[in-house]
């Protein structure tokens, strides 16, 4: 069994990394066909309008549909399960297209109202890139809501692999229609591999989805239920996808491209983040609900500390690198970009801003968890709602500054907050003692400051000797980041801290017991 779990979790480890390098891919390829101007802008702003009630639906159905759905599985049976959820997917499908028609309808008052400081040309071109992804609404949200469904029925390989499809059918459409539709080929790109996993995805459960008469009875009960258990999980998510809608109006009376930067920089970000959490969530999560189901507290206070610590020295050195070699990595991957040094300031600066942040949001991923597998989605609603209202005031005061880039530091700031609330919240909870976990951030932030000390000064030492194309540059950067992860783990064994090296601690029988059936 435990060998299965683990050959599953490297082949979705290895689904997201190969969809992570699509999207890494595909990012640097609208910056070189568009650059970084109204029309990229346009398109980044409409892809915000269409995804943002997928930002917060999607973590209210995985903190409340897959456990439901297994509940009802065990109490009434499989195809019981799936008939009364086959309601909810087709109730849900009416909902979202006649989303789809308001959308359609009222777009220019939203345009409107969210990107007030744009002028007139880049409204209208907003306008028309909502109208065509405006089917995201639907596509997104059901294929997220099967796929659901069908992990709850340990059936993994194709959920996971719909984001790498969805990435590939992006690029095609992209090299296929830039030339006659521009930026639109874009939108329509984005759109055709939204629908493309919301087909792969509705056939792999075509035998399990039921169209009848009766589907819609006893559902009542139900959405109770999930109502319940997700109120507060869509109460934050709206709360914190406020940031991207505030961040994005505010940067619209900024220079033309001025979104486009932050979009970049913060999906640069979001991949070192999303690649090394899913790494540690998937060793480390599925203890956890068993852990509280158990009502072992010290163990789950033990395995939380222990995920708090593991992402803590695995995100500081990433976030240390890509401050310090910011500008060399956007030069880069941004080689082709069209108007290419505004381009590398730009992206650079935000880069800059929002990986200041990337330990505090490892962290906010984790204490999440940690109170899901509790139970307990309120304690996190209050939590976001604190670190947002800390960065909306963050952006009032320092949101300006740098062209319209600050407001990726006031983001960052608002991330740090949650994070530190967030701890404090979760001390309580377990009885940490603050006595161990307090020094443990000293020693590992000691050891980030060395790395970035160390990375900084083997790319200065060696920039003499390289002539600058852009192979050189990247050597020299490898080398930099090589020796600070050498410079970083050296200083923490002489230091004596042993997170780096206690993975295998999960499979002790002290932590997986709760697997062989023998917690408490």
């Amino acid at each position: 069994m435990k060998r299965n779990i683990m050959a599953v979790s490297a082949v979705l480890i290895l689904l997201v990394l190969l969809a992570k390098v699509l999207a890494f891919v595909r990012d640097p390829l609208v910056a070189a066909l568009f650059g970084a101007d109204h029309r990229t802008d346009a398109f980044f702003t409409a892809l915000t309008i269409t995804t943002f009630l997928f930002s917060f639906v999607a973590p209210t159905i995985t903190a409340s549909i897959i456990p439901l759905f297994i509940q009802e599985r065990d109490q009434h049976g499989t195809a019981e399960a799936w008939r009364k959820f086959s309601g909810i997917v087709t109730l849900m499908a009416m909902v979202l297209v006649l989303s789809v028609a308001v959308l359609g309808l009222v777009a220019p008052w939203v345009v409107q109202l969210v990107s007030a400081g744009s002028d007139v040309t880049t409204q209208v071109l907003t306008v028309r890139l909502v109208r065509i992804m405006s089917p995201l609404l639907v596509a997104m949200p059901l294929s997220f809501f099967v796929s659901a469904l069908l992990n709850a029925e340990k059936r993994f390989y194709l959920p996971g692999a719909l984001p790498l499809i969805g990435n590939a059918m992006i690029l095609v459409v992209i090299v296929l229609l830039y030339k006659t539709a521009g930026i639109g080929a874009v939108a329509w790109g984005t759109l055709v591999g939204a629908v493309v996993q919301l087909l792969l995805v509705a056939g792999a459960a075509r035998s399990r989805l039921v169209v009848s008469r009766v589907m819609f009875a006893g559902l009542a009960p139900l959405f109770r239920q999930i109502g319940a258990v997700g109120w507060p999980v869509f109460a934050a998510a709206v709360v914190f996808n406020l940031n991207f809608l505030v961040m994005m109006h505010l940067s619209s009376y900024q220079a033309d491209g001025t979104y486009s930067f932050l979009t970049y920089g913060l999906r640069i970000q979001q991949v070192f983040l999303d690649l090394l959490f899913a790494s540690l969530a998937t060793v480390v999560f599925p203890c956890l609900s068993d852990l509280a189901r158990s009502n072992d507290r010290q163990q789950l206070g033990a395995l939380s500390l222990f995920g708090m610590k593991s992402i803590t020295v695995a995100l500081v050195p990433v976030s240390v690198l890509l401050i310090v070699l910011r500008v060399p990595l956007i030069e880069i991957v941004y080689q082709r970009s069209a108007g290419l040094p505004s381009v590398v300031l730009g992206i650079s600066t935000a880069l800059a801003f929002f990986s200041f942040s990337l330990v505090a949001f490892g962290v906010v991923e984790i204490f999440n968890r940690i109170f899901f597998a509790q139970k307990d989605t309120r304690t996190p609603l209050l939590i976001t709602i604190i670190g947002t209202t800390t960065a909306l005031l963050w952006y009032l005061a320092i949101g300006k500054t740098y062209n319209g880039l600050g407001l990726a530091l006031a983001y960052s700031l608002g991330a740090i907050m949650t994070a530190v609330v967030g701890l404090v919240a979760v001390h309580r909870r377990l009885s940490w003692t603050s006595t161990t976990f307090v020094p443990f951030l000293g020693q590992v932030f000691l050891a980030g400051g060395l790395c970035g000390l160390a990375a900084y000064g083997v790319f200065a030492y060696f920039g003499p000797a390289f002539s600058p194309t852009l192979t050189n540059q990247a050597i020299r950067a490898a080398l930099s980041a090589a020796l600070g992860l050498v410079v970083f783990g050296a200083s923490l064994r002489l230091l004596k801290v042993k997170e780096l090296t206690q993975l295998g601690q999960l499979f002790s029988p002290r932590l997986s017991r709760h697997d062989r059936g023998g917690g408490a």
